[in-house]
């Protein structure tokens, strides 16, 4: 396999569940210094580390982040020895080993509008700054980022796919998904990214409520002002695996992006990427992988 610069995603692997207070200590214990963890609001504005806007899938809770107190989350969540499950944005940063800290890239990935200030206020206050590169599938946040710090690499997430037939298929089975309970999202969270809803983003419209987050579909490499942003500061996407083919790839590399894939755990997978293709980093879920980055 070629040696690329796999990222510990959600710390997963390395505790039986992901992004809790275990996971992170034994990762950053094991060595790993590339991680990407998630970031949603609670209702008294503390940034946690959760992916699903509930509790239910990791701990079995039903109560939404977005209407929840901090103080009631955690003890739903509970604790491993001394550490909380779910555990705040500042936690994360107190467990990274210091004798190590300039060497540490965080993909910080933001599921909710509205804390970016605060998020970027708590990684300046650590002396991370220069530790993170911002990730989030929501436009609107990474307009607010650049608007706020327009030296923070980004990284947009979405869905490409450039077919008509293939966004009517993918939208219709996550719109199913999401109404059978068996997806994080509400129904109406998958729609296309339109270049009106891209401009009015750039004028600073809000387009979203608290606790909305959504998973945009493209059929074209991002353009207008959310491309722009996202070449001058890094040009990074992050996009499943299996979208990546020899024609995308092309397609985003020629348009100046640099493609994230989501989420190689095996041989298998890695495999079917364009053999000749480059990826600055990879994320993965196979804590083996992440280990053997390590070493270069």
């Amino acid at each position: 396999m070629k040696k690329f610069h796999y990222v510990s995603h959600r710390a997963r692997g390395f505790a039986s569940s992901e992004q809790t207070g275990e996971a992170f200590r034994n990762a950053f214990s094991a060595g790993i210094t590339k991680i990407e963890f998630d970031i949603r609001l609670t209702s008294d504005g503390v940034p946690v580390v959760h992916h699903d806007s509930s509790l239910k899938r990791v701990f079995g809770n039903t109560g939404k982040i977005a209407c929840s107190t901090l103080t009631s989350l955690q003890q739903a969540a509970g604790k491993s020895g001394n550490l909380n499950n779910l555990l705040t944005l500042e936690e994360v940063f107190g467990l990274l080993h210091e004798s190590v800290k300039a060497t540490y890239t965080l993909f910080i990935d933001i599921k909710d509008a509205g804390g970016e200030s605060l998020i970027l206020e708590i990684a300046g206050r650590y002396g991370l700054l220069d530790n993170i590169v911002v990730v989030s599938w929501l436009p609107e946040v990474l307009h607010a980022l650049h608007r706020i710090n327009p030296s923070i690499p980004l990284c947009f997430s979405h869905h490409y796919i450039p077919q008509a037939a293939g966004r009517i298929i993918l939208g219709t089975a996550l719109k199913l998904k999401a109404a059978m309970g068996l997806s994080p999202y509400k129904k109406r969270d998958f729609f296309l990214l339109t270049e009106k809803y891209n401009q009015n983003l750039s004028q600073s419209r809000k387009l979203l409520k608290p606790g909305e987050d959504y998973e945009h579909i493209l059929k074209t490499p991002p353009q207008g002002e959310l491309g722009n942003i996202l070449r001058k500061t890094g040009g990074f996407v992050c996009i499943h695996y299996s979208m990546i083919t020899v024609q995308s790839y092309k397609k985003y590399t020629g348009s100046g992006f640099k493609i994230i894939p989501y989420s190689i755990n095996t041989t298998e997978q890695f495999n079917a990427l364009p053999g000749d293709a480059l990826f600055p980093f990879v994320l993965t879920d196979n804590p083996a992988f992440a280990l053997e980055s390590i070493k270069y």
